[in-house]
């Protein structure tokens, strides 16, 4: 779904023979790719460095520097640690190509660098096994990978896959992305204790610094017997949950301190039903940012190993998203908070 990608800085100056157009239709095709499934690497630390990826966009016509400013400004980004696009300089040979770090999905060259790592002109991009996918930055649209995700929204769990697989083929990507905050909207999660704690053992091994909120149903948790429980019993059971995951969560987020921060469960006070704000049936799933994974069955995904089998399907895009934001805002306008981590 989400595709981590660099761009040679060099290409960004690259000369189209004075066929403006190509160059435009380069760029803008660059860019929609990011807008879509894409996740651009950037160079950590200062932009001064006149080789990096920032600075070379400063370099760039009046009109091109202005949309990829504004494509930059509010896109994806991997979290990379030291590594940077100014590295790809270093790449002069196609045994240079085993440098490249194993987590990046594709590389986009300028084409004389390209040639020289082995992509020559009959191929359309050149693909070795555990590297990744090398393009050139003069046809963008040939890459395989970018193809692949654009054309691949909705997907379906197997019931032989493990929950370590589930997390890396759906999850683990999104989870790396440079956010603070995810929200986390499941009618059904205080049912499945197991499943909140099984996908917070995954995320802390990709988050850094993230803040997380559950919105919830408190009905789910005496399903079609509401008339046998009275108001404290059903405070009772809610107090119940909250308890268990506080100090479930303790444990597990303690033992990689800073990587989530903190977790936040919201409970509407009034029934929720499967009609009751703006999202229709109202989906289960998460949201990162402008990017939303839905679940058929929630959390409860992660609640055996292997996983239940389901359907997933992935949306992007701010006005693709924005029922699931009113959603959750309908549903946060008259709720019960609870601090499941740290506790306050």
């Amino acid at each position: 779904m989400i595709v981590r990608f660099a761009v040679d800085p060099t290409a960004l100056d690259e000369d189209f023979k004075d066929i403006e157009y190509l160059r435009w239709n380069a760029h803008k095709s660059v860019l929609d790719y990011l807008q879509t499934v894409g996740a651009i690497v950037l160079d950590p630390g200062s932009d001064s460095n006149p080789v990096t990826m920032l600075a070379a966009v400063e370099r760039l016509p009046q009109e091109l520097k202005t949309m990829w400013k504004a494509k930059l400004g509010k896109c994806r980004r991997v979290r990379v640690g030291c590594w940077g696009p100014s590295n790809l300089a270093a790449l002069e040979e196609p045994e240079h190509l085993k440098s490249l770090p194993e987590w990046l999905d594709v590389v986009y060259l300028e084409h004389t660098r390209a040639v020289f790592v082995g992509l020559d002109d009959a191929m359309p991009y050149l693909q070795n096994a555990n590297q990744p996918e090398i393009d050139r930055f003069q046809t963008p649209s040939s890459s395989a990978r970018f193809s692949s995700a654009v054309s691949k929204k909705a997907t379906r769990v197997p019931q032989s896959n493990s929950q370590a697989s589930v997390y890396k083929d759906h999850f683990k990507l999104l989870c790396q992305l440079d956010l603070d905050f995810i929200s986390i909207v499941d009618r059904f999660a205080l049912r499945h204790t197991d499943g909140i704690c099984n996908f917070f053992k995954c995320l802390i091994n990709d988050a850094q610094g993230l803040h997380v909120r559950i919105i919830a149903a408190r009905e789910c948790l005496w399903k079609d017997q509401e008339y046998k429980f009275s108001g404290a019993d059903k405070k009772a059971k809610v107090d119940a949950v909250v308890g268990e995951l506080r100090a479930r969560l303790k444990i597990l987020l303690n033992s990689t301190p800073g990587k989530v921060r903190s977790v936040e469960l919201a409970v509407p006070r009034k029934a929720w039903t499967a009609t009751s704000n703006d999202d229709g049936e109202h989906g289960r799933y998460i949201r990162f940012g402008d990017d939303c994974l839905t679940i058929d069955i929630g959390l409860e995904i992660f609640e055996q190993d292997p996983c239940r089998p389901t359907d997933l399907s992935f949306q992007t895009g701010e006005a693709n998203t924005a029922d699931k934001r009113r959603a959750e805002n309908s549903l946060l306008a008259d709720s019960e908070t609870f601090d499941l981590f740290p506790i306050q």
